[in-house]
């Protein structure tokens, strides 16, 4: 019967949108102790009848509160530092003819470590508080489910394989693939004591990443496959302002993201990398790779020193401590000890269809990986030869004493590496 639908029409269309959604941590139901705030969720999908879709993802914005530590000079453990862009945007489409497009981007997020917040959330999440009956009844019931959960899990990651394997070998036809990945990562901010305006905090900034594929390879790939017909599969990874600060709490407070009040360590770096991977039907392929990193500058002041091993003391005895809480927990091996004896009896008792279905997991990462399977679905593609070229432009490393600097400087630094499956190199 033919169909009544023309090809520009919607098969589905769908939208949701969240406000907001609060989740809030109590210990014992009497003090709280974080609360998680996502603002703006919105999910977007549409299909039309001639085959392409789109969905969109997007959260604008989410907080984690510390509730814990007490006259904190932050307040906030986790929360996004730019309002104007959402804090992570995912977008996939596909087009009428099969190509499919996958962009998704994180904005900044400032992560506080707080030794006070970790404990109540590593309490928060023990079994401390749970009696010994419901710790029994809990290891009873896991040890009967244990099979059919295993068989299951076996059975969806069996699934996932062959969809991800599926996904990649489709895309050897006319369809193209394009992944664009932006993040902006998250800067992790270590302070030594977070009630203290005067005490020391280490900064570290992870800066930018763009990861790319399948979009125009640079020119220096291009050049070296040129010797050749070829069909490249290209990546790309930028990282740009990655960079490690520290100083004291209040000049951490009075910073921004565009500029810091602090003391750089290792200045803003960037790196760049380019490679292509040959994908043509012949039995071998060649890989080459790029790397550029412009400048290294590492800049550390007596004073700096003198707060980083504030910072790092601080952060060793609170790990001392905690390594002593576990130690004392009380009944926890015994709990193990029972919980792996179950385990170990249940695995014996495992049906063999499971280890049938695991060796077709394992044929299915074969693959992935370009192994040969046994019905010659996938042919072998043995990589014949790997070439890197390497580059640092200037490295720099600076250290001051008040009025006295030493410095030490180095010029361009070129690396270049072949290797072939014959063993040369």
């Amino acid at each position: 019967e033919k169909s009544e639908l023309s090809e520009d029409s919607k098969l589905a269309h769908v939208s949701f949108e969240l406000g907001s959604l609060s989740i809030q941590l109590f210990n014992n139901l009497v003090s709280p102790i974080s609360t998680l705030c996502l603002e703006i969720f919105r999910v977007n999908f549409l299909a039309n009848a001639d085959g392409s879709l789109s969905l969109k993802l997007n959260l604008h914005s989410l907080t984690l509160q510390d509730q814990v530590t007490m006259k904190t000079n932050f307040p906030f453990v986790m929360k996004t530092i730019l309002s104007s862009a959402d804090a992570f945007d995912f977008r996939l489409e596909k087009s009428s003819n099969g190509d499919q497009s996958i962009k998704f981007g994180f904005q900044t997020v400032e992560v506080v470590l707080s030794p006070q917040y970790i404990l109540c959330l590593l309490d928060f999440a023990s079994f401390e508080q749970t009696s010994k009956a419901e710790v029994q009844d809990l290891e009873t019931n896991l040890s009967l489910a244990q099979p059919s959960i295993r068989e299951e899990t076996t059975t969806s990651g069996d699934s996932l394989t062959n969809s991800i394997a599926d996904a990649w070998y489709s895309k050897k036809g006319n369809a193209s693939l394009k992944i664009d990945c932006n993040l902006q990562a998250p800067i992790i901010v270590i302070p030594q004591d977070c009630t203290d305006v005067n005490a020391g905090v280490m900064t570290l900034n992870m800066g930018h990443f763009r990861f790319m594929y399948g979009f125009a390879p640079a020119a220096k790939i291009v050049n070296w496959f040129d010797s050749s017909p070829y069909i490249l599969d290209t990546l790309s990874l930028e990282m740009s302002r990655f960079a490690l600060y520290i100083g004291t709490v209040g000049e951490k407070l009075s910073s921004s993201i565009e500029k810091s009040t602090m003391g750089a360590i290792i200045e803003p770096l960037s790196l760049s990398v380019d490679m292509g991977v040959e994908t043509s039907s012949g039995k071998c392929r060649r890989i080459c790779i790029d790397a550029l990193l412009p400048v290294i500058s590492i800049a550390i002041s007596t004073k700096q020193m003198s707060q980083m091993v504030k910072v790092a003391s601080a952060w060793s005895r609170f790990a001392k401590d905690l390594a002593s809480k576990k130690s004392n927990q009380i009944d926890h091996n015994h709990t193990e000890t029972n919980f792996e004896q179950q385990s170990g009896t249940n695995r014996d008792r495992l049906p063999k269809k499971s280890n049938e279905k695991m060796s077709q997991m394992s044929d299915s990462e074969n693959r992935v990986s370009g192994v040969l399977e046994s019905d010659g679905r996938s042919p072998a593609r043995e990589i014949d030869t790997v070439v890197a070229y390497m580059a640092l432009q200037r490295l720099s490393v600076k250290i001051i004493d008040g009025s006295d600097t030493v410095e030490a400087q180095l010029v361009s630094i070129c690396l270049s590496v072949a290797k072939s499956n014959s063993g040369r190199s």
